[in-house]
């Protein structure tokens, strides 16, 4: 019996020192919210299909910090859904960051804190800790932040003319932009700052063989303009005359509202909350990268009619209409929202609030104008590539923004609006007309578009007249605006009076003037004395001289204070 006893007694003392002493698998943290390490346990689990390290294991559950990433159904997830002696935070965490094979973990089996946050993040739960994912979730909601220099899919070194921005392939490996004015070129357009991507651009072919190879041949004639151009660039805004303290839904083409028939009873579908039925969201426009709020008040404002626009503008950048440099940047996946100051909150403006009332921009009989519109709505904003909002105001405040902000042509969209007291029906009638931005001519408008006979039209299945209007509208674009080669009659001698009189003009950004002189002298137009002698005269004698004979150091120089400040 005694023998029996201490026998049954080492038994339990054994036993017990093994509990105490044992791997701790199931009282490890899969979490180490003290300082963000993953660990398991003071002794992990070792085996051969997993991973040796917490390097390895970050490795494995985040299929882009792997080369090529790694696929559903593929030998690595394979492994973790058969190894059972793989720690069960990497596996849950596997399981999380796509490898879809695996099992989904029991949500009882992971943190409270991760599970939380970690699907939704689409992150590894088991190794991003609590200020982590605070961290990256905040990233993920500043959606108008700009852009690290080393963004995906760019390719690193190609020469502008052939090549991509970045962003142009999701889930490509990021690399580094190119180095210098071509590179900075690039992440403005990314950002949706087409001025500062343009003026990069021109100082690049100014200040390398590389860049004036590339960027220089792109420059074509616009006829609208009269003028050799790199780029077209539009803008796009609003004059509203509204009743006083209006702060409805201005109910724009293509809504839709409860008309009374003659017999009383509401016709025409129902009637909108709010919700501007006929915009199509934001975000839209675009294969780039549209800049949904700025999206938003061009399709809420204006409806129908800015779905169409926006449509035809991309249709047109993409055929390269408006200049190669644009459709390279629109392809690359070039943000609109893209950046501009302001473009976060132009969402609300033609929706709620003052703006949306047109409070103070027009009295019951006044004309349009922007006084009492808020600050957002008189900001230049990107709604895409070469696009812009230049928000709500008088047509003389919406061609002063688009002139100091380097845009070529405006679309002006006059919207007036009233509202009857005893059913509460909007009547909105919209009128676009098309201008030159530097001689504020106006080339083409519309007819008035009026929201009620469009839509009793539409209801009663007659011609509402809309695609035709609007399609005449484009046909004045591409007739204008659309770029084509050099003409014909562009020779030597009219390219030297061509650059004396812009020389002449003493303009407020001289990089154009310089880029298309320099065009010129690539062309064989323009011999180096006459090139070096316009760069003396428009930058002075001392940059003159940087720019035509210095390194390239010397002559960033010499450009350095007409380019964006950094």
């Amino acid at each position: 019996m005694f023998r029996f006893f201490s026998f049954w007694l080492l038994a339990l003392m054994l036993g017990t020192f093994v509990g105490c002493g044992g791997s701790g698998e199931s009282e490890a943290p899969a979490v180490a919210e003290n300082d963000g390490a993953t660990e398991s346990s003071d002794a992990a689990p070792t085996s051969e299909a997993g991973s040796s390290n917490a390097s390895e294991d970050m490795a494995m559950n985040n299929p882009e910090a792997m080369d090529g990433g790694m696929d559903s159904g593929s030998a690595g997830a394979e492994a973790l859904a058969g190894d059972p002696a793989m720690d069960p935070s990497t596996y849950e965490g596997a399981a999380y960051a796509g490898a879809t094979d695996t099992a989904m973990p029991d949500e009882t089996a992971m943190p409270e804190a991760a599970y939380a946050g970690g699907e939704a993040a689409g992150y590894d739960s088991a190794t991003m800790n609590e200020a982590d994912y605070a961290a990256e979730m905040s990233a993920a909601v500043a959606t108008e932040a700009s852009v690290d220099a080393t963004t995906e899919g760019a390719n690193a070194g190609a020469e502008y003319a052939g090549a991509e921005y970045p962003g142009g392939a999701s889930g490509g490996v990021a690399e580094k932009l190119p180095e210098g004015f071509e590179g900075k070129a690039q992440l403005a357009f990314r950002q949706g700052k087409d001025r500062d991507a343009l003026q990069y651009l021109y100082a690049y072919a100014l200040t390398t063989e590389a860049g004036a190879e590339s960027v220089l041949p792109t420059i074509r004639w616009v006829g609208g303009l009269r003028e050799p151009k790199l780029a077209v660039r539009w803008g796009a805004g609003f004059v509203v005359t509204a009743p006083r303290n209006f702060n409805g839904d201005p109910k724009p083409v293509g809504s839709k509202q409860n008309i009374p028939t003659r017999g009383g009873a509401g016709g025409g579908g129902a009637g909108g909350d709010g919700g501007y039925v006929g915009g199509g969201g934001e975000g839209d426009y675009g294969g780039g990268g549209g800049g949904g709020a700025s999206n938003s008040l061009l399709s809420k404002g204006a409806g129908e009619l800015g779905e169409k626009l926006a449509a035809a503008y991309t249709e047109r950048l993409m055929r390269g209409d408006f200049g190669e440099v644009l459709k390279k940047a629109m392809e690359g996946g070039s943000r609109g929202n893209r950046g501009g100051g302001g473009a976060a909150e132009y969402g609300g403006e033609y929706g709620t609030g003052d703006a949306a009332g047109y409070t103070g921009t027009a009295g019951p009989s006044g004309g349009g104008g922007g006084g009492g519109a808020s600050a957002a709505a008189t900001e230049v904003s990107s709604i895409m590539t070469g696009l812009s909002m230049l928000g709500i105001g008088t047509q003389k405040e919406l061609i002063d923004r688009a002139r100091a902000d380097g845009i070529d042509v405006v679309v002006i969209i006059d919207v007036k609006l009233r509202v009857n007291t005893s059913n509460g029906l909007v009547t909105n009638e919209s009128t676009l007309s098309l201008l030159d931005a530097k001689t504020q001519k106006k080339i083409h408008t519309t007819k008035k578009f009026n929201n009620i006979t469009i839509q009793m039209a539409r209801d009663e299945g007659k011609e509402d007249g809309v695609d035709k209007e609007m399609e005449a509208l484009f046909v004045a674009i591409d007739t204008n605006f659309a770029m084509t080669d050099l003409p014909a009659a562009l020779t030597p001698d009219v390219a030297a009076k061509r650059v004396a009189s812009l020389v002449a003009e003493k303009r407020e950004n001289p990089l154009p003037v310089l880029a298309e002189a320099r065009m010129y002298h690539q062309k064989g137009m323009l011999d180096e004395s006459t090139l070096f002698a316009t760069y003396e005269e428009v930058l002075g004698v001392d940059f003159g001289r940087l720019l035509a004979t210095g390194e390239e150091e010397d002559k960033k120089r010499a450009l350095a204070r007409w380019l964006p400040a950094e």
